[in-house]
């Protein structure tokens, strides 16, 4: 369908067929009065603006969405829009000072731990898994790393355990960046080049850890062609890394990703 083609492109393939095919699915919806759909379709378009970076289209396509589910009583789309909500607050607290800057983390905290709490009771693995990496961000960007660091693992096992190959590389890129505010440069970069080189990595989450992996010239555009066929399959080790991680002991950040380090070093 028009929907996932739309979803797939954001994944794998460019923001732009994204949109493309997002735009289409609305033209659909509306025409044929499909309510849930046109709902689904706001907050998609939203989310295409969020990952290329335009902040100011995605907020309004977010909060337009938000009254639609509301309207159609859709507790997974009320969920998605906290997740939302989360994802902005952090952007805003990210490019604020002050009180204003911890006003927008705790309010990104608040909404993560809503979509948290819909996981839960829905008993959405993907969700929850991406729920505990927006939680682990906002600590992360507060400088509380051993706070970030449970929530990652949590993560991490999670993703691991569901099968879902695609749910790997987010929580691994968290760890990459967590070793990255650690100090820890060499193991940042290790990780950030095994989420790139898996072919079931998104190009949202490629992207993020490109600058980690040294590879901050390459380009968006060469990022969204790289190709994602068997070929590179044999690439991909992100599986056997994450064992590595679930693996190593420690109650400190400082100390897991010292022991981390060490662990995967036969993979990277």
């Amino acid at each position: 369908t028009l929907s996932w083609d739309s979803i797939y492109a954001l994944r794998y393939h460019s923001t732009e067929r994204a949109l493309f095919k997002r735009q289409a699915a609305a033209v659909v919806a509306e025409e044929f009065h499909m309510a849930y759909d046109r709902a689904w379709n706001t907050w998609e378009i939203g989310e295409i603006f969020r990952v290329r970076g335009d902040m100011a289209a995605s907020r309004q396509w977010y909060e337009s969405a938000r009254p639609l589910f509301e309207a159609n009583g859709d507790t997974m789309g009320l969920a998605f829009a906290r997740r939302a909500q989360a994802e902005l607050e952090l952007y805003d607290g990210l490019h604020a000072a002050g009180p204003e800057r911890a006003a927008h983390f705790s309010a990104a905290d608040d909404h993560f731990r809503a979509y948290l709490a819909w996981t839960l009771e829905a008993r959405n693995t993907w969700s929850r898994t991406y729920a505990l990496c927006g939680l682990g961000r906002v600590e992360l960007a507060t400088g509380a790393l051993d706070a970030a660091l449970e929530f990652f693992r949590e993560a991490l096992g999670l993703a691991r355990t569901s099968g879902r190959r695609d749910l790997e590389g987010l929580p691994l890129a968290c760890v990459a960046h967590l070793a990255n505010a650690a100090g820890h440069s060499a193991l940042a970069a290790r990780l950030a080049a095994a989420v790139i080189a898996s072919p079931f990595s998104w190009l949202e989450t490629r992207a993020w850890v490109a600058a980690l992996a040294g590879q901050e010239q390459r380009g968006a555009a060469e990022l969204e062609s790289r190709a994602t066929g068997a070929g590179e399959a044999a690439r991909d080790v992100m599986g056997p890394v994450i064992d590595g991680l679930l693996a190593v002991e420690g109650a400190t950040a400082a100390g897991w990703l010292a022991a981390a380090a060490e662990a995967v070093a036969a993979f990277l």
